[in-house]
């Protein structure tokens, strides 16, 4: 065996155990980490298409009011990271006199029209709500506006908070939060509110997974089978044959 095939031989067997490595240490496809080390989930649609995830979540909790304020909440829904959340600082609700109780609630719906004109919903659109246990309403004071977050699909590079107010689509001053897909706005208004993108921002398609990590681990060390075996064989071959 001439050294020229040697070393090609040790390169590509390198080669192929730093492809595993790689793939082992990070360079995967899927979206980054968020809160925990689990990866993201995928987009749960209301109404799913072909390849898309469905039944996404709702968030609901029941506060007690004793005629103070209830101090800070917070509320999202169950997938990881959450597709809606709501941010409520301390001394932001008017509760109605009698109540004892207030339900703020999260839940996905389907949009109202007409559509938003300047854009498409991308995700689902979510209904935000408070409620007090006397059936009057729980307004938001001027002056302390909540923050609600929306998540969009993978893909979502672009996107406005806007709030539906029973005629027409109403932007929101938006910033990007948290990581990919994610965005945030303050508002003193609630109700049914999405994410809103421009159509060249917004998925046209449901995003295709990247290939799994398994696979190329199992692509690499079969590359490295082969290699260890090719050279094996070289070593071992009659002089005659070499």
């Amino acid at each position: 065996m001439t050294q020229g095939r040697k070393q090609a031989l040790s390169a590509l067997l390198l080669g192929a155990l730093l492809v595993v490595a790689a793939r082992l240490a990070g360079g995967r496809t899927a979206p980054p980490l968020y809160d925990s080390f689990a990866t993201a989930d995928a987009y749960r649609f209301l109404h799913p298409g072909p390849g898309q995830a469905g039944n996404p979540t709702s968030a609901t909790t029941t506060v007690p009011y004793t005629g103070k304020d209830t101090g800070a909440q917070t509320l999202a829904t169950g997938e990881n990271p959450p597709q809606a959340q709501i941010l409520i600082g301390a001394d932001s609700m008017v509760i109605p006199s009698g109540a004892h109780s207030i339900t703020i609630s999260i839940t996905p719906v389907d949009t109202p029209k007409p559509a938003p004109p300047n854009g498409v919903v991308a995700g689902n659109t979510y209904l935000y709500r408070i409620a007090s246990d006397t059936g009057q309403a729980v307004t938001l004071r001027p002056d302390h506006p909540v923050s609600i977050v929306l998540r969009g699909p993978t893909g979502t590079t672009q996107g406005t908070v806007q709030l539906f107010d029973g005629t027409a689509w109403q932007p929101q001053t938006t910033v990007p939060v948290g990581g990919p897909n994610i965005f945030a706005a303050n508002t003193t208004q609630l109700g049914d509110a999405a994410l809103v993108a421009p159509p060249q921002a917004a998925p046209a398609v449901p995003p295709q997974a990247g290939m799994p990590w398994l696979i190329w681990v199992i692509a690499g060390a079969a590359v490295a089978i082969t290699a260890s075996v090719l050279l094996w064989s070289a070593r071992h071959r009659p002089a005659g044959r070499r």
